[in-house]
């Protein structure tokens, strides 16, 4: 979200949301976006600046989540190397192999979740008259 896109937020909200997605404190947000802290917790408070907060953090946490996976590869063939690398110390083996392990049984837990929950869609969809 930037200052110019504001719609009916003010200038103010639309920077103290970009503060808080920045800083690590409400008084380090507050300050820079040049509003009191009191101001800021009200703020925080109201369901419509939560909403506009809430819709900023998951957009920013997207644009991390879409770096992630375009570096994913090579994050797997890191792994891939350290275990096929008969030099590598066994202490560094045995964390990827490790690793791998378990993203890949979460991987299998993700999956049969998505699953599940998509048959619980359809069962409800099926079931409204």
């Amino acid at each position: 979200m930037t200052a110019r896109k504001k719609g009916k937020f003010g200038r103010k909200r639309v920077l103290a949301i970009e503060a808080l997605l920045t800083t690590a404190t409400v008084q380090a947000a507050a300050y820079k976006s040049g509003v009191s802290e009191s101001t800021l917790y009200r703020w925080l408070k109201d369901d419509d600046f939560q909403k506009e907060f809430l819709k900023a953090r998951r957009q920013v946490f997207g644009q991390a989540v879409a770096r992630l996976q375009g570096i994913a590869m090579k994050a797997v063939n890191i792994l891939e190397a350290i275990l096929d690398d008969s030099e590598c110390p066994s202490y560094a083996k045995l964390g990827a192999a490790k690793t791998v392990l378990e993203l890949g049984r979460q991987g299998i837990q993700d999956d049969d979740l998505l699953v599940r929950i998509e048959n619980l869609e359809r069962i409800l969809e099926e079931s409204k008259p």
